[in-house]
C-alpha cells in the first residue's frame, strides 16, 4: 500500500483512501478451519498455488497488488473475504 501511494498521492492529491485488508491473516483463518493446529504457508506463491488463481509476474507493486486482489476475491468465494 506504501508504495501505491506513494505513487498515487502526487497524481491524485491525496493519498489513497483504501481500507486495509491483511490478505495472509484471512488465509491464516481459512487454512486453520480446515487444519486446527497445522503449520500454514504464507508464502506468495503458496497463496496462488493453493487458491488455484493465475500467478502474475512479481515485477512491481502493481502485479503485487492485483495478486492480492485476486486472493482476496478467492477467500471471500470461500466466506472468508
Amino acid at each position: 500500500m506504501a508504495v501505491l501511494d506513494k505513487y498515487a498521492r502526487p497524481l491524485l492529491g491525496i493519498g489513497l483512501p483504501n481500507r486495509q485488508i491483511e490478505i495472509s491473516g484471512r488465509y491464516y483463518d481459512y487454512k486453520f478451519k480446515q487444519h486446527p493446529g497445522g503449520q500454514v504457508d504464507l508464502r506468495l506463491v503458496a497463496l496462488i498455488d493453493d487458491l488455484g488463481i493465475p500467478a502474475l509476474p512479481r515485477r512491481d507493486a502493481l502485479d503485487t497488488a492485483l495478486n492480492a486482489a485476486m486472493l482476496y476475491l478467492a477467500l471471500k468465494q470461500r466466506g472468508f473475504g
